[in-house]
């Protein structure tokens, strides 16, 4: 209305980026073509380019690149505007920047790509997009994840089906040497982790301190996870690096549930760590008296002697845990 009563057009790109920006594309089409606009946005076109394909404003990327807008233009995050299409959703802007020559292999400041961008927010179209035109599916960024990394620790299981359709590597290893099945388990994602173990994943797999995933989803509380990880085969006596078993994390970590479900499994609940604590030690020092119940019930060692030359019932009085105290006195614990 201001332009039609020929109001002064001298706010630089206020008007017109506010417009972009807040996704009124048919009056920010208006400002553009006006005559007095397009001779202030000369050196502008970048940034209104960057804050279309975010928006998703296809006619606008349009003309801004019929301008002469630079379709390699980045932010102060080095974003192109083919990141911010990819990591928004805007699957058909993002098909406009490809078709007219974007870089897919561009790297932000985290190094990366428009691929890690549209995995880490589960677009299909726009993983499919990149990965039909050629873009690298093994693209690491500085963490060294590969897309495929955060598809499947986000529980984007749609996504994550997409790379393995097309060959990404189940085994790749981040810089703390976590698989694709690590980021599933820990985060408890049960169709991502299906996916990957249908797709013959390492169950075993190995990180940096020598967990498998099943350490992981024990360590995060993932019940579910971990009964699958069993029921597919996952080793229920595999050690890390402080000969810790999965049995001897959940018991650590507090996960009630999942202690009395290796039990039942049949983990060995005579195992001892490289601090030397078994099974019932660590339940009288967390407390939990289900635990230490079964455990006794199963035929742990009530006197069994530990780092410092403490047994379990030690244990309890240094922590203060004074019903599986009661709990061990009443199974019989000496108290000399």
């Amino acid at each position: 209305m201001l332009l039609e009563r020929g109001a002064s057009n001298n706010t630089e790109t206020s008007a017109l980026l506010g417009a972009i920006s807040n996704g009124h594309e048919e009056i920010a089409m208006i400002l553009i073509e006006r005559e007095t606009r397009l001779k202030e946005i000369k050196d502008k076109k970048d940034i209104l380019l960057l804050s279309a394909a975010e928006t998703g404003l296809e006619a606008m990327v349009n003309r801004l690149l019929e301008l002469g807008a630079n379709i390699k233009a980045i932010d102060e995050e080095k974003w192109t505007p083919l990141h911010h299409a990819v990591h928004n959703g805007h699957d058909l802007v993002a098909s406009v920047l490809v078709d007219r020559g974007a870089d897919i292999d561009a790297i932000d400041k985290y190094e990366w790509t428009p691929l890690h961008r549209a995995a880490y927010n589960g677009h299909v179209l726009a993983t499919s997009l990149l990965l039909d035109r050629g873009t690298n599916r093994e693209a690491i960024d500085d963490d060294k994840w590969t897309p495929l990394h955060h598809a499947v620790h986000n529980g984007h299981d749609l996504v994550a089906s997409v790379f393995i359709s097309k060959g990404a590597d189940i085994e790749a290893i981040d810089k703390y040497e976590w698989t694709p099945l690590h980021r599933a388990a820990y985060n408890g994602h049960v169709l991502a982790t299906s996916l990957l173990l249908d797709r013959g994943a390492n169950r075993e797999a190995l990180d940096s301190n020598g967990w498998t995933p099943l350490h992981h989803a024990i360590d995060d509380g993932q019940d579910p996870v971990v009964s699958l990880l069993l029921d597919r085969g996952a080793n229920i006596e595999a050690m890390d690096d402080n000969q810790w078993t999965p049995l001897l994390h959940a018991i650590e970590s507090g996960h009630d549930s999942i202690a009395r479900l290796f039990v039942y499994r049949g983990a060995n609940i005579k195992v001892t760590s490289a601090n030397e604590r078994m099974p019932l030690h660590l339940a009288a020092i967390r407390g939990l008296d289900g635990v230490a119940t079964l455990l006794l019930d199963r035929g742990a060692d009530i006197e069994a002697i530990g780092d410092k030359g403490w047994t379990p019932l030690h244990h309890t009085v240094m922590n203060y845990k004074e019903a599986i105290a009661s709990l061990l006195l009443d199974w019989g614990a000496n108290i000399d």
